[in-house]
Order: C-alpha cells, then sequence, then structure tokens
C-alpha cells in the first residue's frame, strides 16, 4: 500500500513539474513601434525543462520591407535567470554580417555594434550567444515568465514597415541547441521569431495643405489614432510661422466632431489659448468657439490652443482611427502674403504637464502618442507669367521635336520609294 502510494505521488509530481516546465522554448518578442523610434527594447525569453550547462542561440535580423530596419546602434546585454546563473561563465558573442552566403565570423563584440561604422551592416545581419558553465551553477529548469534573459536595444529608421529576428544556422554547428546539465543531451528547443513592426500605434496627425492667399474659411483637421481606449487627452498646438505675414488672418473657430464628440472624451472639457506659449507661464483663460486675432494684439505668431478632455459620465473613446473624418478641426481665414506656418505641437505651460499625451482608460496611465505637424502653404495655384511663358515655350519645344521626327520619316518612306523604283 505504501509502495503504491510512493508511486502515486511520484506520478503526480512528475505530472505537475511536466506541466509546469513541460518545453524547450525560445521566443523573441515581437512589437509595434513608431517610425524613427529610438531605444526600442526586444527581449528573448527562454524555457526549460531540465538544468542546462551550455546555450546556443543563433538569431538574424531580416527586413521584409525595404528600408524597415535597425540604424545607428545594436546594443546587447544578458540578464535575468541565465545571468545569475554560471550559464555565462564562457561567454561568446558574435556578429556576423552575412550569415545567409558567409562562414566567416567577424570576431567577438563587447556590447554593441556601431551599423553606421559598419557597411556591412545592411539585412541580413546575424548575432549569436554562446554559453557554457564553468564554475557557477548551471541554469536550473524554469521559465523567463516576465523578464527575458536576453536584451536587443536598438533604433529604427523612419520607413514603414517591417523585419524579422529570426534563428538560424549560422556556420557549422551554430545552430539554436540547449545542453542537458550532467548528461551532455542536446535539445533541440522550439522557437518563436519576432516581427519588428515600424507602423504607427497612438498618433496625433495635424492635416497639411496648400491655399490661395487670402483664402477664407481654411478647414484643417486633426486625427486622432489609439489602439487602446482613452479616458483622457492633452492635445497642445502651437501657430508659428515659418514666413513672416504667412499666417491667420480675422479668427479662428474650432470644433470637436467625429469619434471624439461621440464618447464622454469631452465631458470635462477645457478650451484654452495661449498668446505666447514659448516664453509665457500665463494661460488667457478658457473660450467657447473662436478667439479673434485682429481684436487681440498679442495673437501674433506663434501662439497656441489646448484642447483638454477627460471621461466623467459617458463611456472612453474606444480603440480606433478617425480614418478620413477628424476629430477636431480649425477654421480661418489666411493672409494675403505666400509663405508657410505650421500646426506644431509643443509643452505650452512650462514646467508643467501641458504637454501632448493620452490618459488610458481605467489606469490612466500616460501613453506619449507619435505627432505629425501641419504645414499650411498659402501659394497662388494660378501660373505665373514667368511659369505662363516656361510652359508656352516647353509647348513649343515639344511642337517642333514632333514636327522634326514627322519629317524624317517622310524622308525616310520617300527614300524607301526611290530604291524600289530603281529595283
Amino acid at each position: 500500500m505504501r509502495e503504491m502510494i510512493r508511486i502515486v505521488i511520484f506520478i503526480t509530481l512528475f505530472l505537475f513539474s511536466y506541466s509546469v516546465w513541460g518545453a524547450n522554448t525560445v521566443t523573441v518578442q515581437s512589437l509595434t513601434v513608431n517610425p524613427g523610434d529610438s531605444s526600442v527594447t526586444v527581449g528573448v525569453f527562454i524555457e526549460n525543462d531540465v538544468a542546462l550547462s551550455t546555450i546556443q542561440i543563433p538569431l538574424e535580423f531580416r527586413e521584409t520591407d525595404t528600408g524597415a530596419y535597425i540604424t545607428d546602434t545594436l546594443y546587447h546585454n544578458v540578464q535575468g535567470r541565465v545571468a545569475a546563473s554560471g550559464l555565462m561563465d564562457l561567454t561568446i558573442e558574435n556578429y556576423y554580417p552575412d550569415p545567409e552566403t558567409s562562414n566567416i565570423c567577424s570576431g567577438p563584440v563587447s556590447s554593441s555594434y556601431s551599423l553606421s561604422g559598419d557597411v556591412n551592416f545592411v539585412s541580413p545581419d546575424a548575432h549569436i550567444w554562446a554559453g557554457a558553465v564553468m564554475f557557477n551553477p548551471c541554469l536550473p529548469a524554469g521559465s523567463d515568465g516576465n523578464t527575458p534573459s536576453f536584451i536587443f536595444t536598438f533604433n529604427v529608421t523612419d520607413t514603414l514597415g517591417a523585419f524579422e529576428i529570426d534563428t538560424c544556422c549560422i556556420v557549422s554547428n551554430n545552430h539554436l541547441i540547449f545542453t542537458e546539465c550532467g548528461t551532455g543531451q542536446q535539445i533541440a528547443p522550439s522557437f518563436t521569431k519576432g516581427v519588428i513592426t515600424i507602423g504607427y500605434t497612438n498618433r496625433v496627425t495635424v492635416q497639411s495643405l496648400s491655399v490661395e492667399p487670402g483664402a477664407s474659411s481654411v478647414s484643417v483637421g486633426v486625427f486622432i489614432d489609439n489602439i487602446v481606449d482613452i479616458g483622457q487627452l492633452h492635445i497642445p498646438l502651437e501657430f508659428r510661422e515659418n514666413v513672416p505675414g504667412s499666417f491667420i488672418a480675422n479668427s479662428i473657430t474650432h470644433t470637436v466632431q467625429g469619434r471624439v464628440a461621440g464618447s464622454g472624451l469631452m465631458d470635462l472639457a477645457a478650451e484654452l489659448y495661449y498668446p505666447d506659449p514659448e516664453t509665457s507661464n500665463v494661460c488667457s483663460g478658457p473660450i467657447s468657439q473662436s478667439y479673434s486675432l485682429s481684436g487681440d494684439v498679442d495673437f501674433v505668431s506663434p501662439d497656441a490652443h489646448f484642447w483638454i478632455g477627460a471621461v466623467l459620465f459617458s463611456p472612453c473613446l474606444p480603440a480606433g482611427s478617425d480614418g478620413d473624418t477628424p476629430s477636431f478641426v480649425f477654421t480661418f481665414d489666411v493672409t494675403d502674403t505666400t509663405g508657410t506656418f505650421e500646426i506644431d505641437t509643443c509643452c505650452i505651460v512650462i514646467g508643467s504637464n501641458n504637454h501632448l499625451f493620452f490618459g488610458e482608460c481605467g489606469t490612466g496611465q500616460p501613453i506619449n502618442p507619435y505627432f505629425t505637424k501641419g504645414v499650411v502653404a498659402i501659394q497662388s495655384m494660378i501660373p505665373t507669367l514667368n511659369e505662363w511663358g516656361m510652359l508656352i515655350m516647353g509647348l513649343l519645344l515639344l511642337a517642333v521635336g514632333t514636327a522634326t521626327l514627322i519629317r524624317r520619316g517622310k524622308s525616310h518612306n520617300i527614300c524607301r520609294s526611290i530604291i524600289s523604283l530603281k529595283k
């Protein structure tokens, strides 16, 4: 009877341990980042159901969309369970400039490779982590959980698209492998590649457009995209002329519409005007639907408008995209002066929290959205006399060239006819 109980207990413990650590895996984190993001961190997670004495993790970086890749410098380090064990007593970290065609390693590195200084660092490239126990204990069976054992840190390009962090066999025998502690038994873990997507996660986009000098009732949209539900938002926008005199004339009107107006995000709303956002800590107070520029001597470039909204009674703004219908609209007239002015973001009140951010619904966690400024170009759409002259000259040259080709064709046909007659 006792023997039977021991067997049952053993089987139960075995099954329990197998259910907890019943796999050997390497998983590279996938994530979406904004174009041009810096210090992007990607984790490599491992799980092992037996103690390990050696490990090899070759990883290849390969762009799937041209130009969507790493830029500047790639950093790599070891942390968590692996760093706390003896698995990195003997460590090899190598960089391979062309892992798919070359068997030559460029040699060990310390904590980074400079991509900008290395003409070979173009897709594909590879990095290998290899470690072995010498003095300290093996890596016990277990899982990284939420703390990866290996970390890559890098900047990404501005190009929208994706690249992969996959495994590969860089040189002979340098494939993905674990070695069991004590027995030397090699284990081929299952692998999940990471996909880094350079796209827009949470963003605010101000429309850019061209208008005629002196145009009236010009509408500029401000578009919101959010991948989480939002319960709060701050959108400070600064109007700044690039060419003196190319700016807004008369008055500016602003409205909330679309997705934001249909949510509870404007239950508690404030719209503020700042006459000199770059130097002043003073807000001129809330406004209703418009400010008069002509009647306010302070409203010269730069000036700013601030939308603040928070949920009180109604639902949060669900994750989604404005699409073609902006949530916010400015309407104004422009001056007769040709040139451009910008609608950019800014921290209006110096030393405060009045910068661009979303607040996640429920948690209040601040989110820094990606921002695209708008540029309003005041320029004539009708060609000037000079441009008309260039256009006419181009048409004349085209006509002369066409006529010449026709004559040559006729001459060639006449010559052929004469030759035929002689025959």
